[in-house]
């Protein structure tokens, strides 16, 4: 399993990031594979953020390649350190895990408010 840990800063826009999912160094096909990722406090917590491919969120950008993207999003989360993995569910239903890592949302300090007119 692969790690890949990031920080984003509370109330901006996180540009995203580009996987490609090799075994063997051996693309995997991604037709068809859902692909799920959850943001916990602690392993057994409830999911405080969930990109997926329904939410668009996570985005596969070449299924023959291996590839596919946390997409650019906005993430409101509070400030904190947060563990999450990346599930594929195949279309023969297995299921693999085959990366996991951190999120730390890094409190803001600047808060841009609309003033209303």
């Amino acid at each position: 399993m692969k790690t890949f840990d990031f920080t984003v800063k509370k109330g901006d826009t996180y540009e995203g990031v580009f996987f490609q999912l090799l075994i063997n160094e051996v693309p995997v096909n991604l037709t068809g594979v859902n692909i799920v990722a959850e943001f916990k406090k602690t392993p057994l917590a409830v999911a405080a953020y969930t990109m997926n491919l329904d939410n668009d969120k996570i985005v596969v950008t070449n299924a023959a390649e291996g590839r596919f993207k946390f997409d650019k999003q906005k993430i409101e989360l509070p400030a904190g350190k947060y563990l999450y993995d990346v599930q594929f569910v195949f279309l023969d239903e297995s299921v693999k895990t085959y990366i996991s890592g951190t999120m730390t949302v890094e409190q803001d300090i600047t808060n841009i408010i609309e003033e209303e007119s």
